[in-house]
């Protein structure tokens, strides 16, 4: 069983998009598996994790990144994490804690234009 989850959100383009992408996400626990030209896919957590621990971060997850640029000029980025949860009871605030990982890279990305 796995549970899914997405962010999108539009910010104006900026020329070091994947250095806040990477830097965000490494600074989460994750680690780069994939680096394409506009998208990334980041793991952290093991499926063992599921047995003995209670904390969403520590479970299996995928995130995928990818980045299109808009019509308008803009950049949409998207974000969207897969968590292997076996038969772990997951709440609300399970994927609000991985929805407010996506806000906070929004954050950061509006800061950097």
């Amino acid at each position: 069983m796995s549970i899914k989850t997405h962010v999108g959100f539009s910010v104006p383009s900026t020329g070091s998009l994947r250095e806040c992408v990477v830097s965000h996400f490494c600074r989460l626990g994750y680690r780069l598996i994939e680096d394409g030209n506009n998208g990334w896919v980041f793991h952290r957590g093991s499926k063992l994790a599921t047995l003995w621990r209670f904390d969403i971060r520590a479970y299996d997850t995928t995130v995928r990144v990818r980045a299109t640029s808009e019509p308008s000029g803009a950049t949409w980025v998207s974000c969207d994490w897969e968590v292997y949860t076996l038969m772990t009871i997951t709440t609300g605030s399970d994927t609000a804690t991985l929805e407010a990982e996506g806000r906070h890279l929004e954050s950061v990305l509006r800061q950097q234009t």
